[in-house]
């Protein structure tokens, strides 16, 4: 198998087809003992940057307050030949800008509650979350079913 066939083949315009598609990535964080912490998260895309919200206090926003180096990958396929995915390392800034917060709220509900009249909504508006925008350092891109193409 080449790897340059299967890694890091995608355009940027190919990486944001593929995160639109998908609603679930894996946040990895560093927890104060130094021990990666990797949940899954659902994200929003605005203006092509990875945005995703946690319920305060949780253990992934402290972790991203001590330090900001985070990782989250998408990824799909059950079969070798399906495999692919996207990681992105960056900084994670936890957004304050009022125009965002509602942006991504209204986003988020109609991705993933159906509408904006989801009682989750009411949660992410009542100031219990944190949104955080990932600004991505590096990219790194795999598709195994390239080999087989």
């Amino acid at each position: 198998m080449r790897d340059s066939l299967v890694y890091n083949t995608w355009s940027e315009e190919e990486i944001q087809v593929f995160l639109a598609e998908r609603t679930t990535g894996r946040l990895g964080t560093i927890d104060p003992d130094g021990f990666p912490h990797v949940v899954p998260m659902w994200y929003v895309l605005l203006k092509g940057r990875v945005h995703f919200s946690t319920r305060v206090p949780r253990k992934k926003i402290g972790n991203i307050r001590d330090n900001p180096q985070i990782s989250f990958t998408v990824d799909s396929g059950e079969r070798f030949d399906e495999y692919q995915g996207v990681l992105i390392q960056g900084r994670a800034e936890v957004v304050e800008d009022p125009d965002v917060l509602r942006t991504y709220q209204i986003a988020f509900a109609h991705r993933h509650c159906g509408s904006e009249d989801h009682p989750y909504v009411r949660i992410l508006s009542a100031g219990k979350t944190r949104v955080v925008r990932l600004d991505p350092v590096n990219v790194y891109t795999w598709d195994y079913g390239a080999v087989a193409r």
